[in-house]
């Protein structure tokens, strides 16, 4: 028997009612040995829903997905775009996939991707991950996760870059505030290791390697001046940021940091900062220092 794309055949099938897209997925069934009354089970069996499911499938109750046209394909040995309706194939050939930045959703994976989106998936449909829009943006999520009543999409492809974390030292005596911090720094592609005073990050340089130190200037036991010396002693080049929110109520700390800045050459900015602007000092400074 003919197997091209969309090829017709005389056989008699549950008829007129049935959509076009369902009659040319019966014969393709029948070409494979498949009988007729076996249909909705074998493709409720190949993509993974319940019957009645796949019985609505054929009569058009629910739509066909490029994801469930192309597993029965897949599974028969064809080609994936064997059971794909002309008109979309020619879509696809003429304007070929647009990748769009998305935000992924996704535990272990990085924040960010290129993502080329499919069809939107109907209620029964299933997949790993899901695309759906948020605002005029793109989201990745685990199937089941995403929010309630979003919209959902196929993945045709999602592109992901993984760079090495920033390891970043990170002086802070209020706990709540550097775990914070540590969360804030996470998506951004920087680990921080939080130390509450100056002991126990200078005992810690010297046996512990960092990309950068992130350090609070006042401390509960006094400035983190030593921290800054003891750093330099053992790397003179490291990248180090000083945030301090009392330099606008005290010019004289203003004009001894700018001394000490100079001297040990380290960076400073006021609190409060956002942990975006606080993020992309550290990987310019780090930048710089690599080249």
């Amino acid at each position: 028997m003919n197997d091209t794309p969309h090829a017709r055949t005389t056989l008699e099938l549950d008829g007129p009612a049935e959509p076009a897209l369902s009659v040319d997925v019966r014969r393709f069934l029948m070409s494979h040995g498949v009988k007729e009354h076996n249909h909705a089970s074998e493709i409720a069996r190949i993509i993974n829903v319940d019957r009645s499911q796949s019985y609505r499938r054929l009569k058009g109750d629910v739509a066909w997905s490029h994801t469930d046209l192309r597993a029965i394909a897949r599974h028969f040995g064809a080609s994936d775009d064997r059971l794909l309706p002309q008109d979309d194939l020619a879509r696809m050939a003429n304007q070929g996939p647009e990748a769009v930045p998305a935000v992924i959703r996704v535990a272990h994976l990085p924040p960010t991707g290129l993502l080329v989106p499919g069809i939107e998936l109907g209620a029964g449909d299933t997949s790993d991950l899901v695309a759906i829009r948020v605002g005029a943006g793109w989201e990745i999520h685990v199937n089941g996760e995403e929010p309630f009543g979003a919209r959902r999409h196929a993945i045709e492809a999602l592109t992901v870059r993984s760079h090495p974390h920033l390891q970043v030292a990170l002086l802070e005596d209020d706990t709540r505030a550097a775990e914070a911090l540590v969360e804030a720094f996470r998506p951004l592609g920087i680990v921080a290791t939080p130390f509450v005073d100056g002991a126990s990050l200078r005992t810690a340089i010297a046996n512990l390697r960092f990309d950068a130190y992130v350090l609070d200037w006042l401390l509960a036991d006094g400035t983190a001046a030593p921290v800054v010396e003891a750093i330099r002693q053992h790397r003179s080049h490291i990248p180090i940021v000083v945030v301090t929110g009392a330099l606008m109520a005290d010019s004289e700390m203003e004009q001894r940091l700018q001394a000490l800045s100079a001297q040990w050459n380290f960076s400073t900015l006021d609190k409060p900062v956002r942990p975006m602007n606080l993020a992309n000092a550290i990987k310019q400074l780090v930048t710089a220092s690599r080249a």
